[in-house]
C-alpha cells in the first residue's frame, strides 16, 4: 500500500509538472513569491478592520502572525527535518523527467533538500482558514478569490518541481489546523475584550 501511494504520488507529480510554456513558467514563478500577493493581504486586512474595528484588528493581526509562524516552523521542524523526504527536484530517480524553471540567476530552481510538508501550502492554508473563519458568512466572490489564490500557490510548488502532491496536501492539513487554532484564539480574545468593556 505504501509503495502504491508513493508511486501514485510520483506519477501525479510528473503529470502536473509538465512544461506548459514560458508564460506559465513566469506565472508559476511569481505565484510562489510573497510580494505579488501583498495587495491581496492588504485588502483582506482592510476587510477585517472594517468588520471588527481597530481594537480587534490588532488582535487579528497578532493571531494571523501566530498561525503562519506555527505552520511555518512546524512544517520544517516536525515534518521536513523529521521525515527527510527528498523533494522531487532532489530525487535522483526522477533525473531527466522533471520540468524545471530558471531562477533569477539562470539556474534550475530546486529548493531545499526536503519537501514534506510544503511550507508554502501550510502557510497559505493557515491564512485561508483564518480569513474564512473571521469573514463568515463569506461572500461567494471572496471565497472564490481565496480558493483561487491558495490553489494557484499550491500548484505552483508542483509545477516548479519542488513538491509532490502529497507534500501540498500534507501542508494544507497542517496549515488548516494552525489557521483554525488561530481563529479560535482570536474569537477567545475578542470575547474577553467585549467582557472587559461591558
Amino acid at each position: 500500500m505504501k509503495e502504491w501511494l508513493k508511486h501514485t504520488d510520483t506519477e501525479l507529480f510528473l503529470w502536473l509538472n509538465g512544461d506548459a510554456g514560458q508564460a506559465m513558467d513566469v506565472l508559476m514563478w511569481y505565484a510562489s513569491k510573497t510580494w505579488p500577493w501583498v495587495p491581496l493581504f492588504s485588502f483582506l486586512l482592510y476587510l477585517i478592520y472594517k468588520k471588527y474595528g481597530s481594537g480587534q484588528f490588532v488582535a487579528a493581526v497578532i493571531c494571523i502572525a501566530v498561525a503562519i509562524t506555527l505552520s511555518d516552523r512546524i512544517s520544517v521542524v516536525f515534518f521536513k527535518d523529521a521525515f527527510m523526504r527528498l523533494r522531487p527536484s532532489r530525487n535522483p530517480e526522477l533525473e531527466g523527467l522533471i520540468h524545471f524553471v530558471k531562477d533569477e540567476n539562470g539556474n534550475n530552481y530546486i529548493g531545499g533538500m526536503y519537501g514534506f510538508v510544503s511550507s508554502h501550502s501550510a502557510n497559505c492554508a493557515a491564512a485561508l482558514v483564518f480569513f474564512i473563519a473571521l469573514m463568515r458568512p463569506v461572500k461567494k466572490w471572496l471565497l472564490a478569490l481565496l480558493l483561487f489564490w491558495y490553489c494557484l500557490v499550491a500548484y505552483s510548488r508542483i509545477y516548479l518541481g519542488v513538491h509532490y502532491p502529497a507534500d501540498v496536501l500534507g501542508g494544507f492539513m497542517l496549515g488548516a489546523a494552525c489557521g483554525g487554532f488561530a481563529a479560535a484564539l482570536f474569537f477567545f480574545i475578542s470575547k474577553q475584550m467585549k467582557l472587559n468593556h461591558a
